[in-house]
């Protein structure tokens, strides 16, 4: 079994060296962590108009990678009808370097879970899946957590990533 590919997997230092967008970032939630005291968040706690929201990860893949293993621990809160959860989607961008600069090469959506008008599972959920080959010129792969967020929203903060584990396949 190879090394996992993500620093700060559990969030247990922070956001550091996870990059955000919108309303994303790291708490320790009152309902409890998978893993550790901390947790990825996506999203506000309540908005009238909210916007996405994005936690990734860029990391090295080796030459011999065939593919890469991610899972990850999910929760959502309860949401109630008719506020309604945004969609997840998880996506691995594969990248190719030059200069010091990365550049995708494509990107492959993992899996989208859509949003739901009454959402009652608030347990942790376990997510794993492999991705497709990896490109031949790729050198570097993005992990990215999603929130597309609907309209009105209620619990949102509830939504909660934890234990990303990212391994090469060869």
């Amino acid at each position: 079994m190879s090394l996992n590919l993500i620093q700060n997997f559990s969030f247990e230092t922070g956001i550091t060296p996870w990059q955000t967008a919108g309303t994303a970032g790291t708490v320790n939630p009152l309902t409890g962590a998978f893993e550790g005291s901390f947790v990825g968040t996506l999203g506000p706690l309540v908005a009238l108009l909210p916007g996405n929201a994005v936690i990734s990860q860029a990391f090295p893949v080796a030459a011999d990678a065939v593919n890469l293993r991610v899972s990850y621990a999910l929760r959502r809160l309860v949401a109630v009808a008719p506020i309604v959860n945004g969609n997840i989607q998880v996506q691995i961008v594969w990248q190719r370097g030059a200069d010091g600069a990365y550049a995708p090469i494509s990107t492959e959506v993992l899996e989208n879970m859509p949003g739901t008008d009454i959402d009652l599972s608030v347990d942790w959920e376990t997510h794993v899946v492999v991705t497709g080959p990896k490109p031949a010129l790729a050198e570097q792969a993005r992990i990215r957590f999603i929130l597309f967020a609907s309209l009105i929203e209620l619990g949102v903060a509830g939504t909660y990533i934890d234990e990303v584990v990212v391994t090469a396949e060869s």
